[in-house]
């Protein structure tokens, strides 16, 4: 391919465009305009063009429909505009957040997937590469912005930053972001098939390959044009599309590889930490009905939910783990086991009197060991007991804020609902 002749073409073209617009009383700004030489060479082309006697100078990268395009077509442009902006709606999420305070894990959630996601999965059907269903590791840009997904989902969570990130998806019902793009990426190709501009792309393509591969035909070669094009590109894009559906819809196949991911992921858990505890979070539902226990519940009582069910919370044995000044051991104060949240729940002996009015909550629902946590923190009526009952035992000193404010709160909505019905009732007699 010769610069020298693409410059020339493109000036030639650019008066074209020049004598159209005069014709009909416009006229184009070339101080707008904007070069690029695509190449994987080492060194940049510094060929520059020249439009109405104005030299435009090519550029590293540029911005076009919102993608960020660089000269070697790595994407690498694009993903560190994504991450700056990342870096401002992250910030955000903390801000209306936390642990212990600010709108609650649906709410937060819905902020991540509907604001900061989508502007992760802008443009995804040209940058997105997708994982080798072998090797079960995001790759590309995916790879690189699973962080931000992960950070974004322990605010939304309230979840310790040691909590394992399959965890976090499940609990929040948020897919890993690169199976996530899988999803966006088959749905595009979907649209290009439907709306017939699959074909016109494969057309132009080819006659693009065979251009320059006619170039190369030195001598009185010619052609061998029954040799069919390699697939590549958007056609490879399209065949990769049909191979992951297979049968499935788009949502199916998600969730198909979500659950291969994360049975993946725990295997992998339980071989570095043979005699690991399943926590109930290792039971996951697989279905958005995953975000109904939290219905009703304020932001810190979804936290402590979370943290219950994934084991990463506040008490001795998680804190002796991570190594936190002054925990010297991971033993429960009973002196019957390490304090953690099923043990307080089930066996703990300075618990056995409040457990009663525990077990009286929960009715039939009553748990004894840790497959009956799972199954109890799994529902909306009783997880909301059990993530309040612990709240209460007053062993989570970073929630006493949290906690009495909401108690406060609560006072605060009884004596205005008592004065509201008073005023009604005085209403009703007077009339």
């Amino acid at each position: 391919c010769n610069v020298q002749a693409n410059c020339r073409r493109l000036e030639n073209a650019w008066r074209i465009c020049e004598r159209w617009a005069k014709s009909r009383g416009m006229e184009f700004a070339p101080q707008k305009s904007e070069l690029m030489h695509f190449t994987r060479a080492h060194n940049p082309l510094p060929n520059k063009v020249r439009l109405s006697g104005a030299e435009v100078a090519p550029r590293e990268s540029a911005r076009f429909l919102g993608v960020w395009l660089d000269r070697k077509l790595r994407w690498r442009a694009h993903l560190l505009k994504v991450k700056a902006k990342m870096e401002t709606q992250v910030f955000a999420l903390t801000k209306i957040a936390a642990s212990t305070w600010g709108c609650s894990l649906a709410r937060a959630r819905e902020v991540y997937t509907k604001v900061i996601r989508s502007a992760i999965a802008y443009g995804a059907s040209a940058y997105h590469t997708p994982a080798d269903p072998r090797k079960q590791t995001p790759r590309g840009a995916a790879k690189e912005l699973a962080t931000t997904q992960s950070s974004c989902l322990r605010v939304v969570a309230g979840a310790y930053r040691a909590t394992p990130v399959r965890s976090l998806e499940t609990e929040t019902w948020v897919p890993p972001l690169d199976l996530y793009l899988n999803k966006r990426l088959a749905d595009f190709e979907a649209r290009l098939a439907n709306t017939g501009k699959m074909d016109l792309l494969r057309n132009s393509r080819k006659a693009v390959a065979t251009a320059i591969r006619s170039r190369r035909v030195r001598g009185d070669a010619r052609l061998n044009t029954s040799n069919p094009t390699p697939v590549e590109g958007t056609e490879a894009r399209a065949v990769w599309s049909t191979e992951w559906l297979g049968n499935d819809t788009p949502e199916e196949a998600l969730e198909r590889d979500w659950r291969t991911r994360w049975q993946h992921t725990l295997d992998k858990a339980m071989a570095d930490r043979p005699g690991r505890d399943i926590e109930p979070a290792d039971h996951p539902d697989f279905t958005e009905e995953a975000l109904a226990k939290h219905i009703g519940l304020k932001k810190h009582e979804s936290s402590v939910l979370v943290q219950a069910r994934t084991g990463k919370i506040g008490l001795r044995d998680f804190l002796h783990t991570r190594k936190v000044p002054g925990v010297t051991s991971p033993g429960c104060q009973c002196g019957a086991g390490r304090e953690t949240a099923i043990h307080i729940l089930t066996e703990c002996r300075d618990t056995e009197e409040q457990r009663i009015d525990l077990r009286i909550a929960l009715g039939s629902s009553a748990f004894t060991d840790r497959g009956g946590m799972a199954e109890a923190t799994s529902s909306n009526d009783t997880g909301a007991i059990v993530a309040r009952w612990l709240l209460g035992l007053g062993r989570l000193p970073e929630y006493r804020l949290a906690i009495r404010l909401a108690r406060d709160s609560s006072m605060t909505e009884d004596i205005e609902r008592e004065a509201a019905m008073r005023e009604g009732a005085a209403a009703g007699s007077t009339g």
